[in-house]
């Protein structure tokens, strides 16, 4: 298994420098200019990362995975995402609508096929709603639609969805061992040495994006998987994914209520993400010198940050008591963190 996470990673990692090198041929479509109130990169740049990293899942796994029916039903639920987003990277006219769309038809493909849905979430009135089928299914397509969403919203600063990706993949990664689904697991280990490929050429550059396709896909992907452990084994709760995967949650969560209280469209685009504030006070601090490895530097240290409750998971494993602690904990630590942010760029 070593030997084709090595090659998943140099696949991803050689094509990737291919379309950096090769980025004047993208100018008419992939080209990701510094236009949108949301936009802090220096530099043009092409959204087409997830291409390397579907492209070297897909040239490796077919040699060393064997594709059980949840493998297969995870890919086929992933289709849509995968056009809607490179419509949108590639066109770059594309309507939120139709990518809305995507999305939950990813999410409503993948329940269907596998039959994974939340069923018990470990509190009793919240089971008492699950236990009516059509809420559950209901809920759980939400559930990974938002997760397909929220992953977007953080990919704003170079490196941190890619890089909080990985981290999440490897705990889904150790919690599919736990339950004995070694094809799953392995897979997954795949997709994550994939992902480093891409992650190496865009903290070094800054010129290759992850797009809404890549965005997207990951974060249905790990929502898609979360929902498929947590409903098929009575060790793992929901709770422990939406731990894991808690800091892109609190970002889609922040920009929703930021949004709805400042009275404009929630699904419109602004620079009051958390990554976005403490770029600018990263930008003050430095004096703006090197900006583009500061994008870098600023993307490492959230990923940092993001990665904690899957380490703590690790950590704590399955006791529900200290997970809900440590949520609190942690969702406490984002918001002191986001308005410190917030009241130093007003003080400077």
């Amino acid at each position: 298994m070593f030997e084709s996470l090595i090659i998943a990673f140099s696949i991803s990692l050689l094509i990737s420098i291919i379309f950096v090198l090769f980025g004047t041929f993208f100018k008419n479509f992939g080209l990701d200019e510094k236009k949108g109130i949301q936009k802090i990169h220096i530099e043009n740049a092409i959204r087409i990362g997830s291409i390397p990293i579907i492209l070297s899942f897909i040239l490796v796994s077919s040699i060393y995975i064997t594709y059980n029916p949840v493998i297969k039903f995870l890919l086929i639920s992933l289709l849509p995402a995968v056009f809607g987003g490179l419509y949108e990277d590639l066109i770059r006219n594309g309507s939120i609508t139709t990518r809305f769309v995507s999305i939950i038809a990813s999410s409503v493909i993948f329940v269907f096929l596998t039959g994974s849905y939340l069923e018990d979430v470990n509190v009793a009135f919240l089971n008492y709603i699950l236990n009516i089928p059509v809420i559950s299914v209901i809920l759980t397509v939400l559930g990974i639609s938002i997760a397909g969403n929220s992953f977007n919203f953080i990919d704003g600063v170079n490196g941190l969805c890619s890089g909080l990706s990985i981290s999440y993949l490897i705990a889904l990664y150790f919690l599919c061992l736990e339950i004995n689904e070694f094809e799953l697991a392995n897979a997954l280990i795949l997709i994550a040495f994939s992902i480093l490929g891409f992650l190496v050429v865009n903290i070094i550059t800054g010129k290759l994006f992850l797009g809404d396709a890549g965005a997207y896909c990951l974060g249905i992907l790990i929502g898609c998987t979360g929902v498929y452990i947590s409903s098929n084994n009575n060790v793992i709760s929901p709770w422990v994914i939406f731990f894991i995967i808690i800091y892109p949650a609190l970002e889609f969560s922040m920009s929703f209520i930021r949004r709805i209280i400042n009275k404009k469209n929630p699904s419109l685009a602004d620079n009051e993400h958390l990554h976005s504030l403490f770029y600018k006070l990263i930008l003050i601090y430095f004096e703006n010198k090197k900006a583009k490895n500061l994008n870098s530097i600023c993307g490492l240290f959230l990923v940092i940050y993001g990665s904690i409750p899957a380490l703590t998971i690790l950590y704590i494993k399955h006791d529900i008591r200290l997970i809900f602690f440590s949520l609190i904990v942690y969702i406490i630590s984002f918001v002191i963190l986001y308005l410190w942010c917030k009241r130093k760029l007003k003080s400077l």
